[in-house]
């Protein structure tokens, strides 16, 4: 070994300098290339979103719009209700049954059942007169 051995030539020098700026090039074109990449990708986004929000405005005054109480006015509405069936067989024997029905209603029928089931709930409260024992020291008290 000598000093030229570890330093190199200098035609290897020049070959590795091109090669470093060819490189360089390519990597700010892949970049160049991909922020377009990015931003294009970024409008189709925007693009989208703008498509869906104007999808869920009108879908929304849809629904307004067939919401309403006069969109409908003849048509019935139906529920399904339980209803128990009693039957005899022919030995004598009566058999009760709860079979479901449907059944239609008119919206002044279904509101009058709402409230008449609002009204027959009715929170009880603990009574305080027959509590002869408040506590485990009136068990010892004399009566």
């Amino acid at each position: 070994g000598t000093v030229d051995d570890f330093v190199g030539d200098e035609d290897e020098d020049e070959g590795f300098m091109k090669e470093e700026e060819e490189r360089k090039k390519r990597n700010k074109k892949r970049e160049a290339q991909d922020r377009k990449n990015e931003m294009k990708r970024q409008k189709l986004l925007d693009e989208r979103k703008e498509q869906h929000q104007q999808q869920l405005e009108e879908s929304k005054k849809d629904k307004k719009s067939t919401s309403a109480p006069d969109a409908r006015p003849n048509k019935k509405r139906r529920r399904k209700k339980l209803v128990s069936k009693t039957t005899m067989d022919e030995n004598g024997y009566l058999h009760t049954e709860t079979v479901t029905v449907w059944e239609d209603v008119s919206d002044d029928d279904n509101d009058n059942d709402v409230v008449t089931k609002k009204a027959k709930i009715k929170p009880r409260a603990k009574s305080t007169k027959n509590m002869k024992q408040g506590s485990l020291m009136g068990f010892f008290k004399k009566k």
